[in-house]
């Protein structure tokens, strides 16, 4: 049965991580039939590859990217529950984590041909600062907190569980902070973590602060800003330095929590 990798879409990177979002440097296949481990194959060659499968047998397919050669478990089912631990954004290393998954696939036919779609694992966070109504303030460092360390390739909505599988995450480089300070906008890279619509009813961006978070804020994942202003109020000059600006990440501003795979959120600070 011979595989081959589609196309994925293409935009540029920037941030502290070195990677494209396109590029696959390497692949596991898994084949699991009556929920055991039948063919575990590793390929560093992915323009096109090929596995050994029993004809007109059902299987359940497993990929993963960009990781190494993983060895699986045994048994289907704890593949669906593992949590595998990425460690640092900053170990990304040229391509991002990449999973793909299809059930009750049946070889047959005499060249069987699989279609790969890969799914990244990892958030995208576009960033932008309106500055026609700010003069005389600059940014002086962007970063992720709480980002979550470890993700469970096949499971749905993962989530930080505990204080241990978050951690400081992607970060603005000196390019991304000119770029910003300049009218530009800039990406970061995060793994999903699924912390649920936690203030359901709130309506103000305003109120999504950690005080106003019922439960788990801790790992909650959210971009944190400092940047210096000086200026004029009423004829009276003003500055400060370092003052820190907070956002939670979610498919909102007011009451989600959820950072997905494979998805963009825009956070903009007008």
């Amino acid at each position: 049965m011979q595989f081959f990798i589609e196309s994925i879409d293409t935009d540029s990177v920037k941030s502290s991580i070195d990677a494209s979002e396109t590029v696959v440097k390497d692949i596991n296949i898994y084949a699991y039939h009556n929920g055991k481990l039948e063919k575990a194959e590793y390929f560093e060659d992915v323009s096109s590859f090929t596995v050994s499968l029993i004809k007109e047998r059902k299987y359940n397919l497993y990929a993963l990217s960009n990781m190494g050669r993983m060895t699986p478990p045994s048994l289907e089912e704890s593949m669906l529950q593992t949590k595998f631990s990425m460690g640092s954004m900053s170990y990304i290393n040229g391509g991002f984590p990449m999973s793909w998954s299809q059930n009750e696939f049946r070889v047959n036919g005499s060249e069987p041909r699989v279609n790969i779609a890969l799914i990244r694992l990892v958030s995208r966070i576009r960033f932008s600062l309106d500055r026609s109504e700010i003069e005389n303030f600059a940014v002086r460092s962007i970063r992720l907190c709480q980002s979550a360390v470890k993700v469970y390739p096949f499971g749905t909505d993962s989530r930080a569980e505990t204080p241990s599988d978050v951690g400081n995450g992607d970060y603005a480089s000196s390019q991304d902070l000119q770029s910003i300070n300049s009218g530009g906008n800039i990406s970061f890279y995060a793994y999903e973590n699924c912390q649920g619509v936690l203030l359901p009813g709130n309506k103000s961006a305003e109120s999504k602060i950690p005080s106003e978070i019922p439960y788990g804020s801790e790992l909650c994942t959210y971009l944190e800003m400092t940047a210096s202003y000086s200026g004029e109020y009423e004829g009276v000059p003003v500055s400060a330095d370092n003052v820190v600006y907070r956002f939670y990440v979610g498919d909102d501003n007011c009451s989600d929590f959820n950072v997905r795979r494979n998805n963009c959120v825009d956070i903009s600070l007008t």
